[in-house]
């Protein structure tokens, strides 16, 4: 119920449930040091969703580097069941690397064309340093690009970016944009290379440890209340282009980290394809989307009613 959100009682309880959480888990890591005395620890299952508690066991163990699998919920299930194959069936003998989260499908610019003229939406080409400055600016950017990511955290190709120097951009992408609880937190997106200098960590990919800022009256609308944040490091070589949108922004601005948060409205999943998020898009208080390398301003788009209608029946077939 949402009218008992702040009510003392359950946030007294909210707070001992992830108090026994962190106490539990933290337990259990030591546990597993005595018996291992190795500095690595991997974590998966739903409750390594619990970026707080991920970061409890990091900074009060004597673990030195963690390893949270991005799908740790169920939907990493076959992924395991895979990896399990390949060793004791097949006898594999490599060692299987995880480099990055953007293991989802890509869609074409020319499908994506056919699509908006289809439709008769307005569209023009864009380029990194423009999102930047669009961004920059103060307007909200829908970001769909590239692979979509596996796990329940949008890392930049399927995310909803703004500019987290804006104080009031949390609440107003809450409320306008994504329809949801005020009290919502927002993820900084951040260049590894200064992990370090805005918070107390260096390497997040993620989006599944949360850190003390050091720099959070720079980006008020990506930090918590506790001054802490759920950040995602990006560096050049897991998201080139994501990172190549958040250097223009530090170019442009002197702060090397932008607001980001799912692409999707309340109730709904992440966007997946080029008309999920043309239909999310249209439906939001989103000023922006970036489909690839094509851009669409709402300002310049036309009956929009008609055309939420008609990309509604589009999907539907689709679905069935």
């Amino acid at each position: 119920n949402k009218k008992n959100i702040m009510n003392k009682y359950f946030r007294d309880w909210a707070y001992k449930i992830q108090h026994v959480t962190e106490t539990v888990m933290l337990h259990l890591g030591e546990k597993i040091y005595n018996q291992t005395k190795t500095k690595n620890i991997c974590l998966a299952g739903g409750v390594a969703l619990n970026s707080v508690a991920n970061n409890v066991i990091l900074k009060k163990s004597k673990f030195k580097n963690m390893f949270v699998f991005p799908a740790c919920s169920d939907a990493g299930i076959p992924f395991g069941l895979v990896l399990w194959g390949y060793h004791y069936l097949f006898k594999g003998q490599k060692r299987i690397e995880f480099n990055n989260a953007y293991t989802g499908c890509t869609y074409s610019d020319k499908n994506t064309i056919k699509l908006l003229k289809k439709f008769g939406l307005n569209f023009s080409f864009t380029n990194n340093y423009e999102i930047a400055t669009l961004i920059r600016k103060g307007f909200i950017v829908g970001n769909h690009q590239g692979k979509s990511e596996y796990g329940p955290r949008a890392l930049g190709n399927r995310s909803i970016l703004a500019d987290a120097r804006n104080p009031r951009m949390r609440d107003y992408i809450n409320s306008k944009v994504k329809h949801r609880e005020i009290f919502r937190p927002f993820a900084p997106a951040i260049l590894e290379e200064f992990s370090e200098k805005y918070f107390d960590i260096n390497y997040s990919p993620y989006m599944l440890q949360v850190a003390k800022s050091k720099q959070g009256k720079k980006i008020p609308s990506a930090i918590h209340v506790d001054k802490t944040a759920r950040v995602q490091t990006v560096n050049e070589t897991q998201n080139k282009k994501f990172y190549s949108i958040i250097k223009q922004f530090y170019k442009q601005t002197n702060v090397p980290v932008i607001l980001n948060t799912s692409f999707n409205d309340a109730g709904e999943p992440l966007v997946e394809t080029p008309l999920d998020a043309i239909l999310c898009y249209l439906k939001t208080k989103i000023d922006y989307l970036v489909l690839g390398n094509i851009l669409l301003d709402k300002k310049k788009q036309t009956n929009i009613k008609k055309k939420i209608k008609g990309l509604e029946i589009l999907r539907n077939k689709d679905i069935l």
